[in-house]
């Protein structure tokens, strides 16, 4: 097999370097929670992180206190057994960059699996092209897109996978100041 050098290989290699925004053209409200957490709003849409979709009631569940570490599990809803079923909008293309970005999270955590959607299937993501990166934490019920731009990379997909999985942005943790010594000089 050959090996595309410019791709990464491995979950750990997967770190992009854009900034992944949800509706990067619009202008967009600034709502302040009763938490203090700032949260962007576009139509009938709540930002959070710059990527994550809320749903009204993860809205609600922000205003109260936050748990240690990158997934809420009382904020997002899993995924029985850990299968998420997929589907892809008609028209999008690089399907194989979401594919390889599933293959990953399978692998790369074991607890993950990935499968097509059927007619019957409920619960499902559908990827599409939008504007901007965005998706939705945990399995929100329903139909519910994740949004890669025209000309995103397998890396992207996989960040806007693990938010479907249920995961926040590690770098946004509450507690990531308790987890991290900055060494200014190396700046």
């Amino acid at each position: 097999t050959d090996i595309n050098v410019n791709e990464p290989q491995t979950l750990q290699e997967y770190v992009s370097a854009r900034t992944m925004e949800a509706f990067p053209d619009a202008l967009k409200e600034v709502v302040t929670l009763k938490s203090v957490i700032q949260l962007l709003k576009y139509e009938d849409n709540y930002i959070y992180q710059g990527d994550i979709l809320l749903t009204p009631e993860q809205v609600q569940s922000l205003d109260q206190p936050q748990t240690r570490g990158a997934v809420i599990t009382e904020f997002a809803r899993k995924w029985p057994e850990g299968k998420i079923y997929f589907d892809f909008e008609p028209g999008f293309v690089d399907a194989g960059k979401v594919l390889m970005a599933m293959s990953l999270w399978s692998t790369g955590t074991g607890v993950v699996s990935f499968h097509p959607r059927v007619a019957s299937t409920q619960n499902y993501v559908v990827f599409r092209h939008g504007e901007g990166y965005s998706s939705y934490v945990g399995m929100k019920g329903g139909g519910q897109s994740v949004s890669l731009p025209l000309g995103f990379d397998t890396g992207e997909a996989l960040h806007q996978i693990g938010h479907a999985i249920g995961l926040f942005n590690e770098q946004c943790r509450a507690d990531r100041d308790n987890y991290i010594i900055l060494f200014s000089h190396n700046i």
